[in-house]
Protein backbone atom coordinates (compact mmCIF):
# COMPACT_ATOMS: atom_id res chain seq x y z
CA UNK A 1 0.00 0.00 0.00
CA UNK A 2 2.78 2.42 1.06
CA UNK A 3 4.26 1.39 -1.95
CA UNK A 4 1.26 2.34 -3.96
CA UNK A 5 1.06 5.60 -2.82
CA UNK A 6 4.75 6.66 -3.69
CA UNK A 7 4.02 5.53 -7.06
CA UNK A 8 1.16 8.01 -7.33
CA UNK A 9 2.53 10.79 -5.77
CA UNK A 10 5.68 10.10 -8.43
CA UNK A 11 3.11 10.16 -11.28
CA UNK A 12 1.23 12.92 -9.97
CA UNK A 13 4.25 14.93 -9.66
CA UNK A 14 5.45 13.85 -13.60
CA UNK A 15 2.29 14.94 -14.77
CA UNK A 16 2.44 18.33 -13.03
CA UNK A 17 5.90 19.34 -14.27
CA UNK A 18 4.71 17.78 -18.08
CA UNK A 19 1.75 20.28 -17.75
CA UNK A 20 3.94 23.59 -16.73
CA UNK A 21 5.83 23.26 -20.60
CA UNK A 22 4.28 22.39 -23.67
CA UNK A 23 5.78 22.36 -27.48
CA UNK A 24 4.01 22.56 -30.39
CA UNK A 25 4.45 22.17 -33.87
CA UNK A 26 2.40 24.70 -35.93
CA UNK A 27 2.71 26.03 -40.02
CA UNK A 28 1.32 27.29 -42.83
CA UNK A 29 1.22 26.43 -46.57
CA UNK A 30 0.20 29.02 -49.11
CA UNK A 31 0.41 28.19 -52.67
CA UNK A 32 -1.57 30.25 -56.10
CA UNK A 33 -1.39 30.18 -59.53
CA UNK A 34 -1.15 33.81 -60.79
CA UNK A 35 -1.11 35.26 -64.61
CA UNK A 36 1.57 38.16 -64.62
CA UNK A 37 1.10 40.76 -67.23
CA UNK A 38 3.55 42.89 -68.35
CA UNK A 39 3.13 46.12 -70.83
CA UNK A 40 5.63 45.32 -73.71
CA UNK A 41 6.46 41.33 -73.19
CA UNK A 42 4.63 37.96 -73.11
CA UNK A 43 2.15 36.89 -70.28
CA UNK A 44 3.31 34.54 -67.82
CA UNK A 45 1.61 31.89 -65.47
CA UNK A 46 3.20 30.62 -62.52
CA UNK A 47 2.92 28.65 -59.29
CA UNK A 48 4.01 30.74 -56.43
CA UNK A 49 3.47 30.32 -52.85
CA UNK A 50 3.24 33.04 -50.14
CA UNK A 51 0.63 35.06 -51.81
CA UNK A 52 -1.52 34.97 -48.48
CA UNK A 53 1.47 34.56 -46.10
CA UNK A 54 4.90 32.70 -46.82
CA UNK A 55 5.00 29.16 -46.32
CA UNK A 56 6.43 27.50 -42.88
CA UNK A 57 6.45 25.12 -40.33
CA UNK A 58 8.15 25.67 -36.78
CA UNK A 59 8.09 24.66 -33.04
CA UNK A 60 7.29 26.98 -30.35
CA UNK A 61 6.65 25.96 -26.66
CA UNK A 62 7.33 27.59 -22.79
CA UNK A 63 8.15 26.97 -19.61
CA UNK A 64 6.35 27.81 -16.17
CA UNK A 65 9.13 29.17 -13.98
CA UNK A 66 6.74 29.61 -11.13
CA UNK A 67 6.13 33.75 -9.85
CA UNK A 68 4.23 34.46 -13.26
CA UNK A 69 8.02 33.74 -14.90
CA UNK A 70 8.43 31.57 -18.71
CA UNK A 71 10.65 30.31 -20.68
CA UNK A 72 10.00 30.65 -24.23
CA UNK A 73 11.70 29.82 -27.80
CA UNK A 74 10.61 29.37 -31.46
CA UNK A 75 12.27 27.90 -34.34
CA UNK A 76 10.64 28.56 -37.39
CA UNK A 77 11.41 27.82 -40.84
CA UNK A 78 9.99 29.22 -44.32
CA UNK A 79 10.11 27.53 -47.51
CA UNK A 80 8.37 27.59 -51.37
CA UNK A 81 5.43 25.24 -51.44
CA UNK A 82 5.50 25.23 -54.95
CA UNK A 83 9.30 24.18 -55.05
CA UNK A 84 9.96 22.65 -51.84
CA UNK A 85 12.74 24.30 -51.51
CA UNK A 86 14.21 26.93 -48.61
CA UNK A 87 13.27 30.44 -48.34
CA UNK A 88 15.79 33.21 -46.47
CA UNK A 89 18.84 31.92 -48.13
CA UNK A 90 18.15 28.81 -47.47
CA UNK A 91 18.65 28.92 -43.67
CA UNK A 92 17.27 26.17 -41.30
CA UNK A 93 15.35 28.47 -39.06
CA UNK A 94 15.75 31.77 -41.35
CA UNK A 95 12.27 32.94 -40.11
CA UNK A 96 12.59 33.11 -36.69
CA UNK A 97 15.10 31.58 -33.92
CA UNK A 98 15.25 32.75 -30.47
CA UNK A 99 14.88 31.77 -26.81
CA UNK A 100 13.81 34.15 -24.14
CA UNK A 101 11.64 35.12 -20.93
CA UNK A 102 8.41 36.74 -20.42
CA UNK A 103 6.56 37.94 -16.96
CA UNK A 104 4.87 40.80 -15.50
CA UNK A 105 7.92 42.85 -16.95
CA UNK A 106 7.23 42.16 -20.50
CA UNK A 107 8.80 40.14 -22.86
CA UNK A 108 12.57 39.48 -23.82
CA UNK A 109 13.70 37.28 -26.93
CA UNK A 110 17.50 36.93 -27.99
CA UNK A 111 18.68 35.25 -31.64
CA UNK A 112 17.04 35.81 -34.47
CA UNK A 113 14.38 38.10 -34.18
CA UNK A 114 11.51 39.60 -36.50
CA UNK A 115 11.56 43.55 -36.49
CA UNK A 116 9.23 45.97 -35.96
CA UNK A 117 8.76 46.77 -39.43
CA UNK A 118 7.51 42.99 -39.86
CA UNK A 119 5.35 42.75 -36.72
CA UNK A 120 3.97 46.56 -36.75
CA UNK A 121 3.14 47.51 -40.47
CA UNK A 122 1.56 44.54 -41.66
CA UNK A 123 -1.93 45.23 -39.83
CA UNK A 124 -2.52 48.35 -41.56
CA UNK A 125 -2.38 46.45 -44.71
CA UNK A 126 -4.94 46.91 -47.47
CA UNK A 127 -6.10 43.84 -49.60
CA UNK A 128 -5.75 41.86 -46.49
CA UNK A 129 -1.74 42.37 -46.59
CA UNK A 130 -1.10 39.81 -49.24
CA UNK A 131 2.73 39.74 -50.50
CA UNK A 132 0.87 38.82 -53.82
CA UNK A 133 -1.71 41.34 -53.96
CA UNK A 134 -1.79 44.37 -51.82
CA UNK A 135 -0.13 47.31 -53.63
CA UNK A 136 2.07 48.42 -51.17
CA UNK A 137 3.50 45.24 -50.46
CA UNK A 138 4.97 45.54 -54.11
CA UNK A 139 6.34 49.06 -54.53
CA UNK A 140 6.74 50.22 -51.10
CA UNK A 141 9.89 50.17 -48.66
CA UNK A 142 8.73 49.93 -45.66
CA UNK A 143 6.02 47.41 -45.43
CA UNK A 144 6.37 44.02 -43.75
CA UNK A 145 6.69 42.55 -47.57
CA UNK A 146 8.15 45.45 -48.72
CA UNK A 147 9.32 45.37 -52.65
CA UNK A 148 7.24 41.89 -53.26
CA UNK A 149 8.13 41.52 -56.50
CA UNK A 150 6.05 43.43 -59.20
CA UNK A 151 8.50 46.09 -59.85
CA UNK A 152 11.43 44.49 -58.77
CA UNK A 153 12.66 46.82 -55.87
CA UNK A 154 15.39 45.80 -53.61
CA UNK A 155 16.37 47.86 -50.16
CA UNK A 156 13.57 47.43 -48.12
CA UNK A 157 13.15 47.51 -44.23
CA UNK A 158 15.32 44.10 -43.16
CA UNK A 159 12.62 42.36 -41.33
CA UNK A 160 15.04 39.69 -39.37
CA UNK A 161 17.63 41.21 -36.98
CA UNK A 162 20.48 38.41 -36.66
CA UNK A 163 22.01 38.73 -33.35
CA UNK A 164 18.99 40.70 -31.97
CA UNK A 165 17.83 41.21 -28.66
CA UNK A 166 14.23 42.30 -28.80
CA UNK A 167 12.11 43.56 -25.04
CA UNK A 168 8.08 43.84 -25.45
CA UNK A 169 6.14 46.07 -22.61
CA UNK A 170 3.41 44.96 -20.51
CA UNK A 171 -0.02 46.06 -22.65
CA UNK A 172 -1.27 49.09 -20.23
CA UNK A 173 -4.97 50.57 -21.42
CA UNK A 174 -3.85 49.41 -24.85
CA UNK A 175 -0.71 50.90 -25.24
CA UNK A 176 2.32 48.60 -26.00
CA UNK A 177 5.94 49.02 -27.17
CA UNK A 178 9.34 47.64 -28.40
CA UNK A 179 12.32 48.23 -28.49
CA UNK A 180 15.24 45.94 -30.50
CA UNK A 181 19.12 46.03 -31.07
CA UNK A 182 21.48 43.76 -33.26
CA UNK A 183 24.94 43.85 -31.89
CA UNK A 184 27.13 44.27 -34.94
CA UNK A 185 29.87 41.33 -34.42
CA UNK A 186 32.01 42.37 -37.42
CA UNK A 187 35.08 44.06 -35.48
CA UNK A 188 37.31 44.62 -38.80
CA UNK A 189 38.33 48.04 -38.58
CA UNK A 190 36.51 48.72 -35.40
CA UNK A 191 33.75 48.75 -37.21
CA UNK A 192 29.93 47.71 -36.15
CA UNK A 193 28.51 47.47 -40.05
CA UNK A 194 25.80 45.17 -38.81
CA UNK A 195 24.40 46.90 -36.13
CA UNK A 196 20.42 47.44 -36.10
CA UNK A 197 17.75 49.05 -34.41
CA UNK A 198 14.53 50.14 -33.68
CA UNK A 199 11.27 51.26 -31.63
CA UNK A 200 7.99 50.81 -31.86
CA UNK A 201 4.55 51.88 -30.01
CA UNK A 202 1.09 50.34 -31.02
CA UNK A 203 -2.02 51.35 -29.47
CA UNK A 204 -5.69 48.55 -29.67
CA UNK A 205 -9.09 49.47 -27.66
CA UNK A 206 -12.35 49.18 -29.18
CA UNK A 207 -12.55 49.84 -33.04
CA UNK A 208 -9.34 51.59 -33.21
CA UNK A 209 -5.87 50.58 -33.82
CA UNK A 210 -2.57 52.79 -34.63
CA UNK A 211 0.75 51.65 -34.96
CA UNK A 212 4.16 53.20 -35.37
CA UNK A 213 7.44 52.43 -35.66
CA UNK A 214 11.73 53.67 -36.32
CA UNK A 215 14.00 51.97 -37.44
CA UNK A 216 17.76 52.11 -38.09
CA UNK A 217 20.47 50.10 -40.56
CA UNK A 218 23.49 50.82 -39.60
CA UNK A 219 26.03 51.67 -43.31
CA UNK A 220 29.56 51.68 -41.98
CA UNK A 221 31.03 49.32 -44.89
CA UNK A 222 30.36 47.99 -48.59
CA UNK A 223 30.27 44.52 -47.85
CA UNK A 224 27.69 42.19 -47.33
CA UNK A 225 26.35 42.13 -43.91
CA UNK A 226 23.32 39.67 -42.19
CA UNK A 227 21.23 42.30 -40.90
CA UNK A 228 21.20 45.16 -44.14
CA UNK A 229 20.23 43.44 -47.68
CA UNK A 230 21.45 44.43 -50.14
CA UNK A 231 24.24 45.90 -48.68
CA UNK A 232 24.90 49.16 -48.72
CA UNK A 233 26.51 51.11 -52.04
CA UNK A 234 28.60 53.31 -50.34
CA UNK A 235 31.23 52.95 -47.78
CA UNK A 236 30.25 54.92 -44.38
CA UNK A 237 27.79 56.72 -45.68
CA UNK A 238 24.42 57.34 -43.50
CA UNK A 239 22.16 55.04 -42.07
CA UNK A 240 19.69 53.69 -43.46
CA UNK A 241 16.36 55.11 -42.07
CA UNK A 242 12.75 53.78 -41.78
CA UNK A 243 9.64 55.11 -40.34
CA UNK A 244 5.96 54.56 -40.27
CA UNK A 245 2.55 55.07 -38.84
CA UNK A 246 -0.22 53.28 -39.59
CA UNK A 247 -4.17 53.49 -38.64
CA UNK A 248 -6.95 51.04 -38.08
CA UNK A 249 -10.64 51.67 -37.69
CA UNK A 250 -13.56 49.47 -37.79
CA UNK A 251 -16.83 50.27 -38.60
CA UNK A 252 -18.94 47.24 -38.53
CA UNK A 253 -19.66 46.95 -41.65
CA UNK A 254 -15.99 47.83 -42.85
CA UNK A 255 -12.89 48.05 -41.69
CA UNK A 256 -11.12 50.98 -42.67
CA UNK A 257 -7.09 51.18 -43.15
CA UNK A 258 -4.16 53.73 -44.06
CA UNK A 259 -0.65 53.89 -43.49
CA UNK A 260 1.95 56.26 -44.51
CA UNK A 261 6.06 55.02 -44.67
CA UNK A 262 9.20 57.06 -45.40
CA UNK A 263 12.50 55.54 -45.98
CA UNK A 264 15.82 57.55 -45.96
CA UNK A 265 19.56 57.28 -47.10
CA UNK A 266 17.93 54.01 -49.12
CA UNK A 267 20.69 51.71 -50.31
CA UNK A 268 23.36 54.00 -47.71
CA UNK A 269 22.90 56.24 -50.80
CA UNK A 270 22.72 59.98 -49.20
CA UNK A 271 20.04 61.36 -49.47
CA UNK A 272 18.67 58.74 -51.91
CA UNK A 273 14.60 59.44 -50.17
CA UNK A 274 11.12 57.09 -50.79
CA UNK A 275 7.52 58.23 -49.48
CA UNK A 276 4.93 55.92 -49.71
CA UNK A 277 0.99 55.72 -48.52
CA UNK A 278 -1.63 54.04 -49.08
CA UNK A 279 -5.55 53.54 -48.25
CA UNK A 280 -7.77 50.24 -47.73
CA UNK A 281 -10.98 48.66 -46.84
CA UNK A 282 -12.27 45.05 -45.91
CA UNK A 283 -15.75 44.82 -46.36
CA UNK A 284 -16.76 41.35 -44.19
CA UNK A 285 -20.51 40.45 -46.58
CA UNK A 286 -20.25 36.88 -44.53
CA UNK A 287 -18.92 35.11 -42.04
CA UNK A 288 -16.67 33.11 -44.91
CA UNK A 289 -16.72 36.20 -47.14
CA UNK A 290 -14.66 39.43 -46.78
CA UNK A 291 -13.92 42.02 -50.11
CA UNK A 292 -11.11 43.94 -49.93
CA UNK A 293 -9.53 47.13 -51.85
CA UNK A 294 -6.34 49.30 -51.41
CA UNK A 295 -4.65 52.13 -53.72
CA UNK A 296 -1.13 52.93 -52.72
CA UNK A 297 1.58 55.53 -54.06
CA UNK A 298 5.22 55.99 -53.93
CA UNK A 299 8.11 58.29 -54.72
CA UNK A 300 12.04 58.23 -55.23
CA UNK A 301 14.16 60.95 -55.13
CA UNK A 302 17.77 60.79 -55.28
CA UNK A 303 20.32 58.32 -56.80
CA UNK A 304 18.62 55.36 -56.48
CA UNK A 305 19.77 51.31 -56.93
CA UNK A 306 20.02 49.85 -60.66
CA UNK A 307 17.19 47.36 -59.39
CA UNK A 308 15.24 50.27 -59.61
CA UNK A 309 16.18 52.71 -62.39
CA UNK A 310 20.13 52.71 -62.35
CA UNK A 311 19.97 56.60 -62.27
CA UNK A 312 19.75 59.87 -60.51
CA UNK A 313 15.92 61.80 -60.35
CA UNK A 314 12.26 61.51 -59.84
CA UNK A 315 10.34 57.60 -59.36
CA UNK A 316 6.66 57.67 -59.36
CA UNK A 317 4.70 54.22 -58.56
CA UNK A 318 1.64 53.74 -57.87
CA UNK A 319 -0.72 50.59 -57.68
CA UNK A 320 -4.57 49.57 -56.90
CA UNK A 321 -6.03 46.33 -55.85
CA UNK A 322 -9.51 44.21 -55.40
CA UNK A 323 -9.71 41.27 -54.16
CA UNK A 324 -11.81 38.63 -52.25
CA UNK A 325 -11.07 35.75 -48.91
CA UNK A 326 -13.23 32.98 -48.66
CA UNK A 327 -13.15 30.76 -45.72
CA UNK A 328 -13.56 27.08 -46.16
CA UNK A 329 -12.83 26.28 -42.27
CA UNK A 330 -10.97 27.80 -39.69
CA UNK A 331 -7.78 26.43 -40.90
CA UNK A 332 -8.11 27.00 -44.32
CA UNK A 333 -9.54 29.57 -47.20
CA UNK A 334 -9.25 30.74 -50.36
CA UNK A 335 -8.51 34.42 -52.17
CA UNK A 336 -7.93 36.09 -55.11
CA UNK A 337 -7.78 38.93 -56.68
CA UNK A 338 -6.32 41.57 -59.43
CA UNK A 339 -3.51 44.01 -59.27
CA UNK A 340 -2.06 47.08 -61.10
CA UNK A 341 1.02 48.84 -60.71
CA UNK A 342 2.93 51.50 -62.67
CA UNK A 343 6.06 52.87 -62.61
CA UNK A 344 7.28 56.34 -64.11
CA UNK A 345 10.71 57.90 -63.88
CA UNK A 346 11.19 61.06 -65.04
CA UNK A 347 7.64 62.03 -66.29
CA UNK A 348 7.43 58.76 -68.88
CA UNK A 349 6.02 55.33 -68.02
CA UNK A 350 8.50 52.72 -67.80
CA UNK A 351 6.81 49.72 -66.36
CA UNK A 352 3.37 49.03 -66.68
CA UNK A 353 2.22 45.64 -64.46
CA UNK A 354 -0.99 43.44 -64.19
CA UNK A 355 -1.07 40.43 -61.92
CA UNK A 356 -3.72 37.97 -61.38
CA UNK A 357 -4.08 35.53 -58.54
CA UNK A 358 -5.83 32.44 -57.43
CA UNK A 359 -4.31 31.03 -54.38
CA UNK A 360 -5.16 28.89 -51.53
CA UNK A 361 -3.77 28.73 -47.58
CA UNK A 362 -3.81 25.65 -44.80
CA UNK A 363 -3.13 26.56 -41.19
CA UNK A 364 -1.62 23.71 -39.28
Amino acid sequence: MKKSLIALAVLAASGAAMAQSSVTLYGKVDNLAVISDVKGKPSQTLIQSGGGGGSRWGMKGSEDLGGGLKANFILESGFSGDTGASAQGGLLFGRQAWVGVSGGFGDVQVGRVRTVAHIVSGDFQGMLDSAALAPLNQIGRVQDNGGAGALGLGNVATLRLNNGISYTTPKMSGFSARAQYALGENNAAGTDADAAYAFSVSYAGGPLAVGAYYQVESCETAAAKPNATPACAVANSEDRQYAFVGVKYNLGMAVLKGSYGHAANIRGVNNADSSEYQIGVDVPVSSALVLTASYANAGDNGTQSATVAGATGKIDREGYAVGAKYSLSKRTFMYAGVSYYEQTKAGALNNETTLYALGLQHNF
